[in-house]
C-alpha cells in the first residue's frame, strides 16, 4: 500500500518533470511520460503509481543518455491520472483531460472523446503562450 507521504512525491515530481502527450490525430491517444538522467527516480514513481514502463534513451556524441518513464495505455494511463490528480497542483487540469479521455477506451469513436482531446490540446497551447 503506498502512504500519502509518497503519493504527495510522485504528485509533485510529475508536476514538475512529467509531460502528457495528446496525438492529434482521429483518436486522440494520449501517453505520459517523464524523463530523467538518473532511473532511481522513475523506479520510485514506476513503484508508487504501480503502472507504466522505464526504457534508455542512448547517449548521442552530443549529449548523455537519459532515462524515460512512458504510460500509454488507456487503462494505465486512466490510473496514474486517477491516483496522482488528487496530489498535483501545476498538471492538475491537464491530468484531469488526460483521465477523461483515457476513460473513453483506446479505440473508442465516441466523438465526446475527440472533444476532450482537442480541450487538452487548446488547453496545453495557452499555456504555453
Amino acid at each position: 500500500m503506498t502512504n500519502l507521504e509518497d503519493l504527495g512525491w510522485a504528485g509533485g515530481f510529475f508536476d514538475g518533470e512529467g509531460c502528457i502527450h495528446v496525438r492529434d490525430n482521429r483518436h486522440g491517444s494520449i501517453s505520459i511520460q517523464v524523463s530523467q538522467r538518473h532511473r532511481e527516480s522513475l523506479e520510485r514513481l514506476q513503484s508508487i503509481v504501480g503502472v507504466g514502463n522505464i526504457y534508455r534513451v542512448k547517449s548521442t556524441p552530443s549529449r548523455r543518455g537519459w532515462y524515460v518513464y512512458s504510460v500509454g495505455s488507456a487503462s494505465d494511463v486512466l490510473h496514474f491520472a486517477s491516483t496522482l490528480i488528487p496530489f498535483t497542483t501545476v498538471k492538475h487540469n491537464e491530468l484531469e483531460l488526460a483521465r477523461r479521455i483515457a476513460a473513453f477506451g483506446r479505440y473508442s469513436r465516441d466523438p465526446n472523446r475527440r472533444k476532450v482531446a482537442n480541450r487538452l490540446i487548446d488547453y496545453q497551447a495557452s499555456i504555453r503562450r
